[in-house]
């Protein structure tokens, strides 16, 4: 019989209260989501060494945007100064720690070997990727106010097409680092044809507004819509840190809302070297329907 995954969140909160050897994870502002990746890693790093998980969100999203600000649900935040809390060794700053490699490195072992079960206990029995996605739609109940596209109204297939430093690269230590793949749009349309062919109407997640004419001159009979802006080239990790409090947090709400649309489409197609599709993979309401555009074709919990 298949196990029950539901856990509320009280219940997770009171069983991680009553843990010891505090593990602190900070949050921070860089990669948006990879750092709800690197989260949800963590609480399952506090709940299979059975340490206390403490969060620090003092500089969530640049510090100027609160989990509360995007999301209604609540994690087991520090309180007081954030380095009295734990040990030195067990502490994880973002993606870019020692602590975070630490916690990767512990959850991709028992993903890899399929023998991450949990206790019954916390309400869930199950592999990494179920977890994962359990805690997502448990932690990530995000907040969108964000108005829908009127075609959306109507069943739709979504896609996520990266462009600017993803693809591009970025110099990292004096060397260039190229995270993605520039997709062609023609292999999109492939999988959606061979995937989805009744399919007509298609919601574009991208950085670049390029991709939305080159899009329906591809295919004229789509019905495409997107929230990008028209000025919008590929994003750049650097122009966004250095935008303003309000542009900032403008961006992270639309990001927000473009993957709650993505979530609940009939179909999405993505890059899975893409953090955000690899969360929209997680999420979605149907994974089994989730489907990559580039060289890595099945979504994993790294």
């Amino acid at each position: 019989m298949k196990a029950d995954l539901r856990m509320e969140p009280a219940t997770y909160l009171q069983i991680n209260a009553r843990r010891s050897h505090p593990f602190l994870f900070s949050l921070t502002g860089r990669g948006f989501y990879s750092e709800i990746n690197a989260l949800l890693n963590a609480i399952l790093f506090g709940l299979v060494t059975r340490r206390r998980l403490c969060v620090d969100e003092s500089v969530f999203a640049g510090g100027h945007l609160r989990w509360s600000d995007l999301y209604r649900s609540d994690l087991p935040w520090a309180s007081g100064d954030p380095e009295e809390v734990a040990d030195p060794r067990w502490r994880s700053i973002g993606v870019e720690s020692t602590g975070f490699w630490t916690v990767h490195r512990l959850v991709g072992r028992w993903h890899r070997y399929r023998r991450f079960f949990l206790s019954r206990s916390f309400g869930f029995h199950a592999n990494v990727f179920d977890a994962k996605r359990h805690l997502a739609r448990q932690f990530c109940q995000a907040i969108v106010p964000q108005a829908e596209p009127a075609s959306l109204a109507s069943p739709y297939a979504a896609i996520h097409v990266r462009r600017g430093d993803k693809v591009k690269g970025y110099m990292l230590g004096g060397n260039l680092r190229i995270e993605g793949e520039d997709v062609p749009l023609t292999d999109y349309l492939t999988i959606l044809r061979h995937r989805a062919p009744q399919l007509k109407n298609l919601f574009v997640m991208t950085d670049d507004h390029q991709v939305l004419d080159d899009l329906r001159a591809l295919d004229p009979g789509l019905t495409v819509s997107s929230l990008c802006q028209p000025l919008e080239q590929g994003y750049e990790q650097t122009d966004f840190d250095a935008m303003e409090g309000l542009a900032k947090t403008i961006a992270v709400r639309r990001l927000l809302a473009e993957v709650d649309i993505a979530c609940r489409s009939r179909i999405f197609i993505g890059c899975y070297k893409s953090n955000v599709s690899r969360y929209i993979a997680l999420a979605h309401d149907h994974p089994r329907y989730c489907h990559s555009a580039d060289a890595m074709k099945r979504w994993h919990p790294r």
